[in-house]
């Protein structure tokens, strides 16, 4: 028969008391004085041993669970001699199955991992560039130092672009000037530092200010203009005209087409420099020495027939062939390597090049006028002398 612990615990502290009393008769009065602390020990004790006997029997009467502190119960724990193994390997937290789900279905049902739980291919979360294609996240290619927006079809994410290059470039700018069309009497070109040609039926190689660019300002900065994009009139055909310009180079016509030829240089242009240098006169010498039709430096003289420098072979041939030779030097600017035969250079400014004014040789200035007068004037087989509005030269 078991007895409950209350009937237990009643009959302990009987037999206690019971065994104090006859204690106290026998050895008289030392024990009583100690009667009333043995007693509160015993009771003591008693009553623990009672509290401990409640809890068991609560634990044979109520299933096995995990009780929290605030009285309330957990979802029932799985067994721990079960055969379910499957959370040994992981060192994250899991929500168990339900008591519904049967042992089998617990094994397959709870993954096991070495981390927190990895997201999975559709996780909009940071991942490393080994996530796949699906997510949205930033990830690093390995070839590249710089991020770039590459969108795929598969994914809304941003990521570095699997590119060689390490950071944005311009594109390598090829010429600066752009023709944009129009009219076939014109020059139709939109130059990047100078701007857009102004040019018109009566200046159709450009404005006097887009010629000179930068001479009035931080220096001379000639637009890109290639030989064939000049506008120009067949020398024969300005020849031919009544009171042609051109009448003084009737004589060197033939040299002019044939030098021009094996050079391609336009015989117009061979003859408008003979006009700007000597008004095709093949005797004149310059201030400085300069020889001939072309007026060239004596240091080309030194293969001349006969030490002839004027000779008008000589002196058209060499002349042609030191501009066609400054021509292919800088790229093909026909502006340029004209003002360069007449001493101009880039980054030329107005205040060097009327220098020489009021010095002992005021014809040694640059005639700033010469680049318009040149292509708008002789080119178009008209009088250039008188073109231009700087006139710098009018004061010597």
């Amino acid at each position: 028969m078991v007895y409950p612990s209350t009937v237990l615990f009643a009959l302990a502290l009987s037999l206690s008391t019971t065994s104090l009393v006859s204690a106290a008769g026998s050895h008289g009065s030392s024990i009583h004085l100690n009667h009333n602390k043995v007693l509160a020990n015993v009771a003591r004790k008693a009553g623990f041993e009672a509290h401990q006997a409640r809890i068991l029997e609560e634990n044979l009467a109520t299933p096995k669970s995990i009780r929290k502190r605030d009285g309330g119960r957990c979802k029932t724990k799985i067994s721990s001699n079960s055969n379910d193994n499957s959370s040994s390997s992981s060192s994250a937290f899991v929500e168990t199955p339900s008591s519904t789900q049967t042992q089998a279905q617990a094994q397959t049902s709870i993954p096991a991992v070495n981390a927190i739980a990895k997201p999975t291919a559709t996780s909009s979360v940071w991942q490393e560039a080994s996530a796949t294609t699906t997510s949205s996240a930033w990830q690093e290619a390995s070839t590249t130092s710089v991020w770039q927006e590459q969108p795929s079809t598969s994914s809304g994410a941003w990521r570095a672009a699997a590119t060689t290059t390490s950071a944005w470039q311009a594109p390598a700018q090829v010429s600066v000037s752009v023709s944009i069309g129009g009219s076939g009497n014109i020059l139709n070109i939109n130059d990047l530092t100078c701007g857009w040609s102004g040019a018109t039926e009566d200046s159709p190689n450009g404005s006097q200010e887009w010629l000179n660019c930068g001479v009035n300002g931080a220096g001379w900065t000639p637009p890109f203009v290639a030989v064939g994009e000049l506008k120009t009139v067949d020398l024969k055909t300005a020849i031919g005209q009544s009171g042609s310009v051109f009448a003084p180079c009737a004589p060197y016509v033939d040299i002019m087409y044939s030098v021009g030829e094996e050079f391609n240089i336009p015989p117009i242009m061979i003859a408008a420099f003979a006009m700007q240098e000597s008004t095709c006169q093949p005797g004149v010498v310059g201030q400085g020495g300069e020889q001939g039709l072309m007026q060239i430096s004596k240091d080309k003289c030194a293969n001349a027939p006969g030490g002839n420098c004027q000779d008008p072979w000589y002196n058209i041939h060499t002349s042609v062939s030191y501009f066609a030779s400054t021509l292919n030097g800088n790229g093909g600017n026909v502006l340029l390597a004209i003002g360069t035969y007449n001493g101009w250079y880039s980054g030329l400014t107005y205040s060097s090049a009327t220098a020489a004014r009021w010095s002992s040789c005021c014809r040694c200035q640059n005639n700033l006028d010469y680049l318009y007068s040149f292509t708008n004037g002789f080119l178009q087989g008209k009088n250039g002398y008188s073109m231009g509005s700087i006139q710098n030269l009018a004061v010597c």
